[in-house]
């Protein structure tokens, strides 16, 4: 592990920058590199505070021990990658943060995500948030069994949602909500060579191509009332559901909306915790 860090101020739009360097490396008791990161950071803040961030980074070829359950650990290649952050300034009503990032694949493509957030006060009281992040993978693989394994070309989105109301300093109004969705396909079946590599094989004759379909969504709304110090009332409503079988060629509307249909939990609980005084 070896981190530098750098940070420099004089300037005439730009409030200060931050300039680090960090580099980890893992390795397993057989000496075989297991992780590794090479990073190079470069920050700036400026007069207005608003904030950038770039970020690139190099992970070396390294081996995996752990997902094949015993099968025999498998090399896999270096890859190149990078991240870009802004955000507006959060002294404001309204703040904004986005971030991207593009990275190589271990087994061949590109790795794409983009995230967003955006928080709002409307009113001293009142405060928004809600964040949306999709990303796409190349290459994520899924063990099957033994030493096989199934790569996917995956599709995922995520979207939170938060309200938060504060009645008084004793009362509380929270909603929180999230909904997490992943569409995946076959992009290619793979079989260990132990303490070697993981090579790629053909899909036997007749099987059909593996698709792969989750989405979750959970809403919750809390409410808390402090009645003396130590002492609350808690009321909460859990709503979750989840994607029946069967759905995988689903589009991601439809995804959202079969989760939210097929309840999983759906209640209330009330909670009352006091301290008596001695």
């Amino acid at each position: 592990f070896y981190e530098y860090w750098w940070r420099h101020q004089d300037y005439e739009h730009i409030r200060d920058t931050n300039d680090w360097i960090y580099v980890q490396a893992d390795a397993n008791s057989d000496g075989k590199l297991t992780q590794g990161v090479v990073n190079l950071h470069q920050g700036w803040g400026f007069n207005d505070n608003t904030g950038l961030d770039i970020d690139l980074f190099y992970n070396p070829p390294t081996w995996d021990d752990r997902n094949s359950r015993g099968n025999g650990a498998f090399k896999l290649p270096g890859a190149l990658g990078g991240n870009v952050f802004w955000s507006s300034p959060r002294e404001r009503a309204v703040n904004v943060s986005l971030g991207l990032s593009v990275n190589q694949a271990s087994l061949g493509g590109i790795n794409e995500g983009l995230n967003s957030t955006l928080s709002w006060r409307p009113a001293p009281s009142v405060r928004i948030v809600t964040g949306i992040n999709y990303s796409t993978t190349a290459n994520w693989l899924v063990w099957q069994g033994h030493g096989n394994f199934t790569s996917f070309a995956s599709e995922q989105w995520s979207v939170n949602l938060g309200v938060g109301i504060y009645f008084t300093a004793r009362q509380h109004l929270e909603l929180q909500s999230q909904w997490v969705a992943v569409k995946a396909s076959e992009a290619g079946r793979y079989l260990v060579v132990p303490d070697r590599y993981i090579e790629e094989v053909s899909r036997p004759d007749g099987e059909e191509e593996a698709k792969l379909a989750i989405s979750d969504v959970v809403i919750q709304l809390r409410y808390r009332w402090e009645i003396a110090p130590m002492s609350d009332l808690f009321v909460v409503y859990n709503r979750s559901g989840s994607l029946p079988g069967g759905a995988d060629g689903a589009g991601f509307t439809d995804m959202l909306n079969s989760a939210f249909d097929n309840r999983v939990e759906d209640g209330v609980l009330v909670k009352l915790r006091y301290r008596f005084g001695l």
